[in-house]
């Protein structure tokens, strides 16, 4: 049997509960761990990833079996895809969203991905680390091009 591709924060969440058991642990570990988690943590900073890795499972029956089966199978990583991310009649050409990591500033600019510019974005990114994005996504402004790295 082929492993099942898990997001990475459900990952995460499997990671900090042996972290925490201080040893392997199945599935009835991490699920009693997510559901119980506004209960039994004093360490706020683990709720939010306990929470997301919560709302995947409630998003669908097959999320709750695809956990489960990774736990009898194996499981890998399912990475987020990434793109060049530019809005509608603001850009030209390939003027692409860019980061600079020192400064902490998003603008458009003609630059690629290197440890100075962050160039290419998952969506979760995106909305964790820029206050627009929902309104220009929302509004229909933003272009994605997926890209390989």
């Amino acid at each position: 049997m082929s492993k099942e591709r898990l997001p990475e924060y459900v990952v995460k969440t499997i990671e900090i509960v042996e972290q925490q058991r201080e040893h392997p642990v199945g599935a009835f570990e991490v699920l009693q761990e997510i559901f119980m988690n506004d209960f039994t943590h004093t360490d706020i900073t683990f709720s939010p990833q306990f929470d997301k890795t919560f709302l995947w499972i409630a998003e669908s029956g097959r999320n709750i079996c695809s956990l489960l089966r990774a736990f009898e199978n194996g499981y890998e990583v399912e990475k987020e895809p990434k793109y060049l991310v530019q809005i509608k009649g603001i850009c030209q050409g390939n003027q692409w969203l860019d980061y600079e990591v020192v400064g902490d500033i998003l603008y458009f600019e003609l630059n690629t991905e290197s440890e100075k510019y962050k160039t290419y974005f998952t969506k979760q990114w995106l909305k964790d680390h820029w206050s627009e994005y929902d309104a220009y996504n929302n509004a229909g402004l933003l272009e994605f091009e997926e890209v390989s790295e």
